[in-house]
């Protein structure tokens, strides 16, 4: 894995990161040609370099979707982790505000019906932190 050049120490003062991860798990249940293994290994090569590059995120497994909206109005919650998903989001945090961003989803297998790379993941990431001004420069 290629070095990025920055750290989580980069981040703007009081930043904090937090990547999910939403895998499929269950597989053999579903109809899609990928194995349990193909999402645990992707999810395990994603994770280290995740570590590598951001150090101090926190990276959510299978966090699980917003429901406290869904229950109150009466709607059931959907499946969760879906089948054939691997999705990799972000949301910062900036303690001083007490709020966490919305989500920002940058990668969806769901859409593009590929697993994203390790590499990709972390320069997908970086990109979107660089764009949203929250790195310094």
């Amino acid at each position: 894995l290629e070095q990025s050049g920055w750290a989580m120490s980069e981040l703007r003062r009081g930043q904090q990161l937090f990547i999910s991860i939403e895998h499929c798990k269950d597989c053999s249940e579903h109809k899609h040609k990928e194995s349990e293994e193909d999402f645990d290994d992707a999810f395990a090569a994603i994770v280290e370099a995740l570590v590598e590059d951001f150090p101090e995120a926190t990276i959510l497994d299978n966090p699980g979707p917003v429901v406290s909206i869904l229950h109150s109005s009466g709607i059931h919650p959907p499946q969760y982790p879906r089948a054939g998903a691997f999705e990799v989001s972000f949301q910062r945090c900036e303690p001083s505000l007490r709020h966490l961003s919305a989500h920002t989803t940058v990668f969806s297998k769901l859409e593009s019906h590929l697993f994203p790379g390790p590499d990709l993941t972390v320069k997908l990431i970086r990109e979107f932190l660089h764009a949203s001004n929250l790195l310094k420069f």
